[in-house]
């Protein structure tokens, strides 16, 4: 049966995932960046599953024209899973997206990470800024001395226990560790909240490790050895500058904070993503153009000047990283060549990108 066929003959299905969603109880104010919804559709095409159809069914047909830091709403992410899940067609396809997930495609989570000096650190960064790419848990970092730390997850909702999303989430942690630390780490134990599905291949030969079904929550537990391994491209200069952002865009999530706030907390999509219409950035942050230069305007600002304020904080931060060239810092944070690059930091600091990084210490 066509993927076509089976969504016009088993119609109820939307109405049936809304009706679950609302009686789970989601918080209609929760969010999940659309860089990872964008990955869920992408591994769905490659599974057979197209993707349009299901961004349609699931109210994300627009998810792809999103910047990847766009925010959307958390029950459309559900519906989705929900969708994919009544469609039975890979029973390990959450571990298949998890375990292709990339520093990188986690955006400014990523980077901390990427970043960090041991794994520990890394996985502090995660659960201190988890918030800021999906509202579906509360992570929590348990620290079990001599021997053990375990990374738990803790659902705001119900409904976020379903087999695929946690099994993306465990896994995605655990390949993005192998890869920062460029080894093969192997859990202690990987711990999941729904009962043992019929078939647990993929899931023993990913985590490589015992595996927990119907726990209370999910969680993974690593040796304390492993937490202390350096993180190949750590670099504590970056991490500082970066932790300023993510302070701030965490603030953008929970409280109350004003347009020029929160164009900041969104120039993250200006980084290696080119740079965005006036519109795109105003659709963004929920608004429209006409408002968001106004309410720029009386604050003594603009959106370019707002712009060039987190390139040129970015970009301080990236020099910090020897092994990144000035051309690599360019493209990063939104320019095409580095003289376009040279010119706008020599504005900003009255000094060439080289010039300022032959200062920093080492």
């Amino acid at each position: 049966m066509s993927l076509c066929v089976y969504f016009h003959q088993n119609w109820v299905t939307e109405r049936r995932v809304r009706h679950s969603i609302c009686r789970g109880g989601l918080a209609a104010g929760e969010t999940v960046v659309a860089a990872l919804v964008k990955k869920i559709l992408n591994q769905a095409d490659e599974c057979g599953m197209p993707n349009t159809t299901l961004a349609d069914y699931a109210g994300l047909s627009s998810v792809e024209r999103l910047p990847p830091d766009a925010r959307v709403s958390l029950s459309n992410q559900m519906a989705l899973w929900r969708l994919i899940t009544e469609l039975g067609r890979d029973s390990a396809f959450g571990i298949r997206v998890g375990a292709s997930l990339r520093p990188r495609e986690m955006g400014l989570v990523g980077y901390g990470m990427y970043y960090s000096g041991t794994l520990l650190e890394a996985l502090e960064w995660l659960v201190r800024y988890s918030r800021i790419l999906t509202g579906a848990g509360e992570l929590i970092l348990r620290k079990w001395e001599p021997h053990h730390i375990a990374v738990a997850e803790h659902p705001r909702n119900i409904g976020i226990t379903m087999q695929h999303p946690v099994d993306m989430r465990l896994a995605g942690i655990v390949a993005v560790a192998r890869e920062i630390t460029e080894t093969p780490i192997r859990p202690v134990v990987a711990e999941f909240p729904y009962a043992q599905p019929s078939s647990v291949l993929e899931h023993k030969r990913f985590f490589n490790c015992p595996l927990r079904f119907s726990q209370p929550s999910s969680s993974l537990t690593f040796r304390y050895s492993d937490a202390y391994l350096p993180v190949a491209s750590g670099n504590r200069a970056v991490v500082t500058f970066l932790e300023k952002l993510a302070k701030s865009i965490l603030h953008t999530l929970t409280g109350v904070t004003s347009l020029a706030e929160r164009l900041r907390a969104t120039a993250w999509a200006d980084i290696g993503g080119g740079k965005r219409s006036l519109q795109q950035i105003a659709e963004t942050i929920g608004t429209t153009t006409r408002t968001l230069q106004r309410s720029l305007q009386r604050e003594g600002t603009s959106v370019r000047a707002v712009l060039d304020g987190v390139r040129k904080y970015m970009a301080l931060a990236f020099l910090g990283d020897q092994r990144l060239s000035i051309q690599d810092v360019a493209l990063m944070v939104g320019y095409s060549d580095a003289s376009s690059f040279h010119r706008a930091f020599k504005r900003w600091m009255g000094s060439t990108p080289s010039e300022y990084r032959s200062t920093l210490r080492y």
